[in-house]
């Protein structure tokens, strides 16, 4: 098992994940203290909460047996919060791009479709042998 290392600072949030789901808990909660720092909305604070622990533990399910970790970063900038989830992926893994996230009979949990639900923004990106999730979401309503 790796351990967890974290940098937090006023506007950015990063962590490394090592394997286990202690890893995913003890990331959630850094990124809670964090994201209160920028906002005060509970509705928010719990579902980017939620956010935080599917894309972690959708990015530790999938990561390459032989380098099992993810990185999860974050950043607030205009009143947007981003954060992206990225891990290593075995090599035989299908195409990510071609799978259809709306079809809601398709194998796997629902993670994405719950990220989807609290996010402004989801993008999955497959490139090489590594997987970036980046979603956003608006910590204030637009005037």
């Amino acid at each position: 098992m790796h351990a967890d290392s974290s940098t937090n600072t006023q506007h950015r949030f990063a962590r490394r994940l090592g394997a286990g789901t202690a890893s995913i808990s003890s990331a959630r909660q850094a990124f809670d203290t964090w994201l209160r720092e920028a906002t005060d909305d509970e509705e928010i604070l719990q579902e980017m909460s939620i956010v935080v622990s599917e894309l972690a533990s959708n990015a530790l399910d999938g990561a390459d047996p032989a380098q099992p970790d993810a990185d999860v970063r974050a950043e607030v900038a205009r009143d947007v919060l981003e954060v992206v989830v990225s891990n290593r992926t075995p090599a035989d893994l299908t195409d990510i791009r071609r799978w259809d996230l709306d079809d809601t009979l398709r194998g796997g949990g629902r993670g994405l479709m719950i990220v989807r639900a609290y996010t402004d923004t989801l993008v999955v990106d497959s490139t090489g042998d590594t997987v970036r999730v980046r979603c956003t979401r608006r910590l204030h309503e637009l005037a």
